[in-house]
């Protein structure tokens, strides 16, 4: 090993092989660096399409086609954003499949039913939310 490719193992510059080929039932693959033997290990699956577990749940799994293992992800099927409440700006949504989960966001302005605006000044102006009581100064809409 020459000083350069020692110095470039330094800094992490490393000259490595090829990955090896996968082993059966296993998706590890490793490499060494050609200057320094230093091994290094990669996992590289290939995976199904995602299914759900079942009609009610929200549960995905896909699996390695080639070492079998497993991965499960949350997907739920959101309903439209909805008020909470007739008094409030605030919205709820929930999964149109599992039916037991539950999103909350607070309003933001663009929530807001803003009615007629108040002048209270040259440039000063009070927004009332009609829905929730939401008051917005200073803004012109």
């Amino acid at each position: 090993m020459g000083f350069f490719s020692n110095l470039k193992c330094k800094i992490g510059l490393h000259e490595w092989s090829k990955l090896s080929s996968k082993v059966v039932d296993n998706c590890i693959q490793k490499r060494k660096c050609k200057n320094c033997d230093l091994e290094d290990s990669e996992t590289n699956h290939e995976w199904s399409i995602p299914e759900y577990t079942s009609i009610e749940r929200c549960e995905k799994n896909k699996s390695c086609m080639h070492c079998q293992e497993v991965e499960t992800e949350l997907v739920h099927i959101w309903n439209p954003w909805q008020y909470e409440s007739p008094k409030s700006c605030d919205l709820i949504r929930n999964c149109d499949k599992c039916k037991s989960v539950q999103e909350k966001r607070k309003a933001s302005n663009n929530d807001h039913v803003f009615g007629i605006s108040e002048q209270l000044g040259p440039n000063l102006f009070l927004h009332k939310c009609s829905r929730c009581g939401f008051e917005l100064k200073n803004q012109s809409r």
